[in-house]
């Protein structure tokens, strides 16, 4: 598989399992739901919601990362971590919205979750397409036969 879809899938993968256990914790442990509905089909919005921001996250990643010329393979733990950050940070800026009195604004929760991820690819993939030193000595060895 290519690298940046390697990185794209990691990385979306790791969204969508951190956004599911937040809401199982949120939900069934700290007894968070819309009292009207019951935790049931609180918990069934939540895991909607996640899997379409973590498809949109996967496609959204996948081209930040193929824009940024990502060739080399990237650890496994770098997309998972950025995935689990993503999530933190997520729920810290809507945290931030609420406290601060701006009105919840779609067009920006939207705009967040597409750009995001693929800036976070982009630079990845900038990050990883520095130049790659090679050893001298391979080099002399293939010249000498």
């Amino acid at each position: 598989m290519r690298p940046f879809a390697t990185f794209a899938l990691r990385f979306s993968g790791a969204v969508l399992a951190t956004g599911l256990l937040w809401s199982v914790v949120v939900v069934y442990v700290l007894g968070s739901f819309e009292k009207a509905w019951g935790a049931g089909p609180t918990f069934q919005v939540l895991v909607w919601t996640c899997l379409g921001v973590s498809f949109v996250v996967l496609f959204s990643s996948g081209i930040g990362a193929m824009v940024g010329g990502m060739a080399r393979q990237t650890s496994f733990w770098l997309p998972v971590t950025l995935g689990v950050l993503f999530v933190i940070v997520n729920y810290a800026v809507g945290v931030a919205m609420e406290l601060s009195g701006f009105p919840p604004n779609q067009l920006f929760a939207v705009g967040w979750v597409v750009i995001l991820p693929a800036v976070v690819a982009w630079f990845v993939a900038k990050r990883l397409g520095a130049a790659v030193v090679t050893s001298n000595t391979s080099l002399e060895r293939t010249r000498e036969g």
